[in-house]
């Protein structure tokens, strides 16, 4: 029976011309039929994750960039964004400029410290507290990462390390022993 009522919402909904329109666009751009199934599962993000048709075809979009429009892959997408509260095509391009600006200077810190591979999830999270929360430039961090040339065993904590202490001594902050906290 859930089928039915989701089938009877899904008629309803091609009946409106922006989502006609939506599914020509998505045809078009991942160049494929659009199945009754598909249809229904492609509406259900409408319904499921109050997603745009704008939003909807920008996934399409971005998923052809990257040579995947199978719809769980773009259903992801769709899912991430919104959840994101991203609903129109300029805030997808705008939260896409930031990933890629992001994403660079990941690379860049990675390079730097002359790994190839892409930086773990703590290491990202170490990169973005550097420039987010400790407001350092990527010429520090980059200076940074050169002092670990004089190690045998270059890494993000070492660097967290030399910009920490960079900034304690730049904002004028003692270290303070435990000895001293006790009297």
């Amino acid at each position: 029976e859930e089928s039915v009522i989701k089938s009877d919402k899904s008629a309803r909904l091609l009946d409106n011309g922006e989502i006609s329109e939506m599914f020509s666009r998505i045809e078009s751009i991942a160049q494929i039929f659009i199945s009754g199934t598909q249809m229904n599962e492609i509406t259900s993000w409408i319904e499921d994750y109050n997603a745009t048709t704008e939003i909807i075809i920008k996934a399409f979009e971005y998923g052809r960039q990257r040579g995947k429009t199978n719809l769980r892959y773009v259903g992801a997408i769709v899912k991430n964004w919104t959840e994101k509260g991203l609903f129109t095509k300029a805030d997808a391009e705008r939260y896409l400029s930031e990933m890629d600006e992001t994403y660079y200077i990941y690379r860049r810190v990675m390079d730097a410290l002359g790994f190839n591979r892409n930086p773990g999830e703590r290491e990202r999270e170490i990169i973005s507290y550097w420039i987010d929360e400790m407001g350092c430039s990527m010429q520090e961090i980059l200076d940074a990462c050169a002092k670990t040339s004089g190690i045998s065993n270059p890494n993000i904590n070492y660097v967290n390390k030399v910009l920490q202490n960079k900034r304690k001594k730049d904002t004028g902050e003692i270290k303070v022993s435990k000895n001293l906290i006790m009297q």
